[in-house]
């Protein structure tokens, strides 16, 4: 989890904590991540229709759903390199390859890099042979 997800989720804890000194008894202490302010279960919707109402506020932002994040995140760790495997865990595929199948149109120039790590690799081999 990236840090800023971190204090970001410690933040939103001391607020819940508030939350539940303020109403005492009558806090639903259901241990929630994502709960009503006064600790019951939100909707299935909530975070959806928050999040398009967020949205609506930006209008620099691109109009995406909030659904859209999960391949927003993808699509920004393969194009920054991140390896397909960690990608694939993170988005909890059942395998590698069905995110390659998925995303693979986002590494472009994949073969090219491939094909100078080789070339890199005989080069250096060449160098030793010569040497």
């Amino acid at each position: 989890m990236p840090p800023i997800a971190l204090e970001m989720l410690r933040s939103h804890k001391i607020d819940q904590a508030e939350s539940r000194m303020r109403l005492g008894k009558a806090y639903l202490d259901l241990g929630l991540v994502l709960a009503e302010p006064d600790g019951a279960f939100k909707r299935p919707d909530a975070l959806s229709t928050s999040f398009a109402a967020f949205i609506r506020r930006h209008p620099e932002l691109p109009k995406v759903r909030f659904h859209d994040l999960r391949h927003t995140h993808a699509s920004l760790l393969l194009q920054a390199g991140e390896h397909a495997k960690v990608v694939s865990e993170r988005l909890g595929h059942s395998s590698v390859a069905f995110t390659l199948d998925t995303y693979g149109h986002l590494m472009p120039g994949m073969e090219e890099a491939a094909a100078a790590k080789l070339d890199g690799l005989f080069g250096a081999a060449a160098r030793m042979k010569n040497n």
